[in-house]
């Protein structure tokens, strides 16, 4: 495993995720989060109009064009960040150890 391609992956994973639909309730559980504090974050984000939020059977968020664009001119920039303050300071034995755990989770 190369140095940095866990950040990459993630990212990607990332990507990838945001794509499609989320209903309110699992964000916040994937970022262990309670419920004032996404709706919060939501109504903040949705006022940039990076995110939609919307009442079918609870409340489903789903990223815009604007949210996308926002983030893929991020990825770049956040993926060097994380290889230079994080990534490139472990070892590629420990850079294994935690993309085992990170998958775990």
């Amino acid at each position: 495993m190369r140095r940095g391609s866990t950040s990459s992956v993630r990212y990607r994973r990332a990507m990838m995720l945001l794509a499609s639909a989320l209903r309110q309730s699992e964000l916040a559980a994937s970022l262990g989060w309670g419920r004032t504090r996404i709706s919060h974050q939501l109504t903040r984000v949705s006022g940039r109009a990076l995110v939609t939020r919307e009442r079918v059977g609870g409340v489903t968020v789903t990223l815009t064009d604007t949210g996308r664009e926002a983030i893929t001119a991020v990825g770049p920039g956040l993926e060097a960040a994380v290889r230079r303050h994080f990534t490139d300071k472990l070892s590629v034995q420990e850079v294994e150890v935690l993309a085992a755990v990170l998958r775990r989770l």
